[in-house]
């Protein structure tokens, strides 16, 4: 795994070259963390997934703590669709 402070300017990196902001998914991807299938419940059925592998929880763990320190901010992004709007993550100015 990345050093705390490794990781924290490898994140910083990723947010300035997305100024509109980049959600945690996105941010996986390109730091080409493992896959999984996870099985969901998809209007009534059961579905698979492949998504990202729990190293999610410490890249969130990390943008909290750019964000309690002043350095990035984050919004919500509404789709449309139902559940939950996903949360993109942005440098501040």
């Amino acid at each position: 795994m990345i050093k705390n402070k490794e990781l924290d300017k490898i994140l910083l990196k990723i947010l300035k070259k997305h100024p509109k902001g980049i959600n945690r998914f996105n941010i996986c991807e390109i730091l080409k963390l493992e896959k999984y299938e996870y099985k969901h419940i998809v209007n009534g059925k059961y579905a698979q997934t492949l998504i990202l592998h729990h190293k999610r929880t410490t890249i969130y763990d990390h943008l909290d703590s750019l964000k309690i320190e002043g350095k990035i901010t984050n919004y919500l992004f509404h789709s449309g669709s139902q559940g939950k709007p996903e949360t993109y993550w942005k440098l501040i100015k």
